[in-house]
């Protein structure tokens, strides 16, 4: 599920960071959650990486089957942002999917 306005705002203003060459992640832990037993995410990708839209919701939608592969694994009750960097284009899948496993090994967000 994405992220309202009002909590987006928090968690850039709150949130944890932790950064990588070609992505970011920020984060936070509610102590009321929005949604019981659910994560939030939203996916970020700035017209600098991109200036296709395709390309662009290719990214999202890759990024979001990613989330979904791997939601056991990761701890409850969290709001996180990803925010990508230029040169993320050129990544295939599987290589996306290493690089946001990593990441969120990084934040210590994984089981």
């Amino acid at each position: 599920m994405g992220i309202n306005k009002e909590t987006f705002t928090q968690l850039l203003k709150s949130g944890q960071v932790v950064h990588s060459n070609f992505l970011s992640i920020r984060f936070i832990q509610p102590t009321t959650p929005v949604i019981p037993n659910d994560n939030q995410y939203s996916f970020v990708v700035s017209s600098k990486v991109s200036k296709l839209a395709v390309v662009r919701n290719l990214l999202k939608r890759r990024s979001r089957a990613i989330i979904n592969k791997h939601k056991k694994a990761i701890k409850n009750l969290l709001i996180c942002a990803f925010f990508f960097k230029v040169g993320v284009t050129n990544f295939g899948f599987k290589e996306l999917e290493s690089l946001i496993v990593s990441i969120l090994k990084q934040s210590r967000l994984l089981k």
